[in-house]
Order: structure tokens, then C-alpha cells, then sequence
């Protein structure tokens, strides 16, 4: 990511002032995840090269490889190992409005090109090539096979609250186990949030997470993030208003608890499970800050990440509860004229990776 990404400048010069004609965004995607002994895998988008590309470290250090060339606008959507650590990585490219995948074999990628509609969102994938759209016109997910090129479509969930579809993709939290299973997390029917998940063909039951009222307090539920642990229990990250809540079964009765936000400037929130099914957040607030609250012995703990970082920074937890993060970090250098107006921008993106092992965080450039 070394080239120089330049930001072209409009300059109008109008009595004495400079007035800014440029718009100046640098926008980055990437996604990380752990093999079981601890090592970082990371698929990112290189804006300044437009490149797909794949960094992994090992005892010799970080290695970097181009996944695909010539993407002229794409984003890393999510990156996952299968028991071989072979990496499989799917990014969408907003040009072609298609969805890639990509497989390494043989020290080479191939890629799999899905071209869709523009309501189809992606809420997951698996590395047998499954990859599941949520729907924002007919409220449905539907299932893609790269291999087979066959779609299915599952049935119409049961009281789901349509009026909001679309665009109910940002009412519902989605997720997929090792068996395929899907699970989701809705707004339902009375503005309460609920539970259910699609096997044997059907949609079981669903069950209530939690209703909108208690006494005379209302609220409007909405469900972020589902995950599902090794135990095959959901997990979902709720938000209402400036609150977020953490809901888990517990026996068969479901059980919702405040999260402790050291700020309520939120912009950016994901949750991840440890390999017990605790759960870790991942908060950053407009200023830019990134802390992560979790729990040791049923005490919530804030850890800070005192460089802070982007609303795409991405972390995953290892087996032994240590975090890894990546983020895409810009520096600017800007060049003015004599009158003190702006007339260049260079923009430089370095992707990181931080490490906290439990006492500090180690931070290291992968890619500058």
C-alpha cells in the first residue's frame, strides 16, 4: 500500500478565500481471523493499488500476496480458514455489482464471480462455497452454491414485522453454525425482538429475546449481530436508542443484559465469541476511540485501544482469548500555495494488526 493514493483538488479562488471542491474519502474493508495456534490471516482491499490482496504472519514474518488485480472499487467482506488453514475470502465489487470468491490453491487464487441484484445482501458464507443473501424485496434469504450454481430459497419467516422490509436488513442479525443451520435474530410483530432458527426445512417456533414495554417504558428494539457458539447457542447484540443489550439463553429462558459503555457516542459496534461463548464488543465512538468490553468471572471489563482507529477496523478472538485486530490507518501529507490555499492531497493507507495478550497491545505495520 505503499503508492501515493492522489485526491484531485477543484480550486476556486473567490475573494481571497479558497473554497474546497473536492470530496476526500478513503474507504477500506478488511477482515481477519486466527488458526488454532494464534496466527493472524488478514484479506483487505489496497485502494491505492485497487488490488485484492491476503497477508499472513508466520516465523519468518509477514508474507503478502495479490489475490486479483484491477478491482477498481471492492471491499473484503469477511475471511475464513478451513481445517487445513486453506483461506477463503469474499469481497464485493460495487462496478460490477457482483460478489467474489476467492479460493487459494496452490499458491494460486481462483475466483468465483456471483453477479446479483442489488437487493440481495450477503449475511454469510462457509468454505464449501455456501453463501447465504438476505432479501430487502421479498424479506427472504436465499442460499448460493459457487460450485453447483444453484439457489434456494427458504421459506417466508413467521411474524416477521414487514412493514419494515425494505429495508429490513437492518432489523434483522443473521447467523450460520457448522451444520449449516441458519439462526436470526428479528424484529417481529409488536416491535418485540425474537429468536428462531431454519431446520429440517422449516422455521421452529420462535421465541420472544425481548419485549418493547416494561411498565410504561418503551423501546425500539433493533437486532445487530447474532453468533452462534461451539454449543450451537445464539448470542445477539441488541440496540435501543443509546442502550445496547446483550441477550444469551440461559437453560431454555432467554437473559438480556445492559452493556457498560465507558461513551454513548457510538459509531461502530461488533461482537465476537470466545471459545468458552462468552462474548467480546468491539465499540468506537465518533471520536475515533476504540475500546472492547467483555467479561471476566461475571464482571464486565473495558479494555482501551489507546491509538484508536477507523469504523472498519475488524478483531477476532483466539482459543486462548487473546485479540487480534486489523484496521486501515491514512496519513495525510497536504500541499498549499503560497496564499495559504490547499492544492494537493496525498493520502497514504498502512494496514496494522494489534495483538493483546491479556496485560498490552502490540502493534505492527503489515502492509505501508
Amino acid at each position: 500500500m505503499k503508492k501515493l493514493f492522489l485526491l484531485s483538488l477543484l480550486l476556486i479562488l473567490y475573494g481571497g478565500l479558497c473554497q474546497r471542491g473536492y470530496e476526500s474519502i478513503i474507504d477500506s474493508e478488511q477482515s481477519i481471523a486466527v488458526d488454532n495456534y494464534g496466527r493472524p490471516f488478514i484479506g483487505y482491499y489496497d485502494y491505492d493499488d485497487h488490488t485484492i490482496k491476503y497477508a499472513f504472519k508466520d516465523s519468518n514474518g509477514w508474507n503478502i500476496n495479490i489475490v486479483t488485480n484491477g478491482d477498481l472499487s471492492g471491499s473484503v467482506r469477511g475471511l475464513k480458514l478451513n481445517a487445513d488453514n486453506i483461506p477463503y475470502i469474499l469481497y464485493y465489487n460495487e462496478s460490477e455489482n457482483a460478489y467474489k470468491f476467492a479460493i487459494e490453491s496452490s499458491n494460486e487464487w481462483i475466483v468465483y464471480i456471483i453477479s446479483v441484484d442489488k437487493d440481495l445482501k450477503v449475511i454469510d458464507f462457509n468454505s464449501n462455497g455456501d453463501l447465504w443473501f438476505f432479501s430487502n424485496t421479498s424479506c427472504r434469504i436465499k442460499k448460493y452454491n459457487i460450485f453447483s450454481q444453484l439457489w434456494e430459497e427458504l421459506p417466508e419467516l413467521p411474524d416477521v414485522h414487514y412493514n419494515r422490509c425494505p429495508p429490513s436488513y437492518n432489523y434483522e442479525a443473521f447467523g450460520i453454525n457448522d451444520e449449516n443451520i441458519v439462526h436470526i435474530g428479528y424484529l417481529a410483530l409488536g416491535f418485540s425482538v425474537k429468536y428462531t432458527y431454519f431446520e429440517g426445512n422449516v422455521w421452529h417456533i420462535p421465541e420472544v429475546v425481548v419485549n418493547p414495554c416494561s411498565g410504561d417504558i418503551c423501546y425500539e428494539y433493533i437486532p445487530l449481530q447474532l453468533s452462534i457458539d461451539d454449543f450451537s447457542n445464539p448470542h445477539i447484540l441488541i440496540t435501543a436508542g443509546s442502550k445496547y443489550l446483550y441477550a444469551f439463553k440461559e437453560g431454555v429462558d432467554w437473559k438480556t443484559e445492559e452493556i457498560p459503555l465507558p461513551s454513548k457516542d457510538v459509531r461502530y459496534v461488533k461482537m465476537q465469541l470466545t471459545a468458552s461463548g462468552e462474548p467480546v464488543f468491539l465499540f468506537n465512538d465518533f471520536s475515533g476511540a476504540i475500546y472492547f468490553i467483555l467479561k471476566e468471572n461475571e464482571i464486565w471489563k473495558t479494555i482501551n485501544f489507546s491509538e484508536g482507529g477507523s469504523n472498519r477496523v475488524s478483531f477476532t478472538v483466539d482459543k486462548n482469548n487473546n485479540i487480534h485486530l486489523s484496521d486501515v490507518w491514512n496519513n495525510q501529507d497536504v500541499q498549499k500555495s503560497a496564499s495559504g490555499c490547499i492544492t494537493k492531497i496525498y493520502t497514504y493507507s498502512n494496514l496494522i494488526y494489534a495483538f493483546y495478550n491479556g496485560e498490552n497491545w502490540q502493534i505492527e505495520l503489515v502492509d505501508e
